[in-house]
């Protein structure tokens, strides 16, 4: 058998910002799995079939290369145009896309560049104030692939120093979509008594802020047969730096 060929008659037809679909190429000679460029943000490549599914968070014109390979050898690049238009259906300004890597454990805002992602060695992974509101859109993902996670609960937490007590647990989510489309929603307020407190050990006359620790803690049902250990199994994420800073504008809700 020869190396796969992409088909290039194919063409992605134009879908709005936040619209959720799916786009699968072809190729001949049974490919066995497939690459990309980075993608659009908000979409992912399933790696074994090559669709390319999801919701595109920004608008704009998106040039991407496409591969096919099996055993004998991987295909000639093919340019696919995503064009994405705005749409006036957009998520909350606090909605962060975040993505965790079961293998890894890794937590990074971009699906397709875990390479980049952050850790406590780098810097933070995001900014933000006390008193804000965090709207997290986690999807996780194994090899590159959505999984779909039968949850029980769902955690994020903050601290200012290791040992440190939480300064900030968020754990009001709930989960949306199926298969492909699996993500989590979680929200999380940054109001507490602590972390008001642990902002001013960083008293500064243009700015009072710190890098916070982070981490998101989740528990899945232990669905496997025959099982092995307790019902429920907990998992947590490497630890990452959040930047937070002061508020200048007082609660008024």
């Amino acid at each position: 058998m020869a190396a796969p060929i992409i088909n290039t008659t194919q063409s992605v037809l134009g879908y709005r910002q936040w619209q959720t679909f799916a786009f699968q190429p072809w190729a001949s000679n049974s490919p066995t799995f497939w690459n990309s460029s980075p993608l659009p943000p908000g979409l992912t490549l399933h790696l074994p079939t090559g669709k390319i599914s999801g919701a595109a968070t920004m608008p704009g014109v998106f040039v991407v290369s496409l591969i096919a390979g099996n055993a004998d050898g991987a295909s000639d690049p093919v340019i696919f145009t995503f064009g994405i238009e705005p749409s006036g259906n957009v998520r909350p300004s606090g909605v962060l896309e975040v993505y965790i890597d079961l293998l890894t454990k890794l937590v990074s805002l971009n699906a397709q560049n875990f390479g980049d992602a952050n850790t406590k060695d780098k810097g933070p992974l995001f900014w933000t104030k006390r008193g804000d509101d965090l709207v997290f859109h986690i999807t996780f993902l194994k090899g590159g692939v959505v999984a779909d996670i039968d949850l029980a609960a769902l955690r994020f937490a903050l601290k200012e120093l290791e040992p440190e007590s939480i300064l900030v647990d968020g754990h009001d989510w709930r989960k949306v979509g199926e298969g492909e489309q699996t993500a989590f929603r979680l929200h999380v307020k940054l109001d507490s008594p602590d972390l008001t407190s642990a902002l001013t050990n960083y008293e500064e006359d243009a700015g009072t802020l710190f890098n916070a620790l982070g981490e998101f803690e989740w528990i899945a049902l232990n669905n496997y047969d025959p099982q092995v250990g307790p019902p429920f199994l907990r998992n947590t994420t490497r630890t990452f730096l959040v930047e937070v800073a002061r508020d200048l504008i007082p609660d008024t809700l």
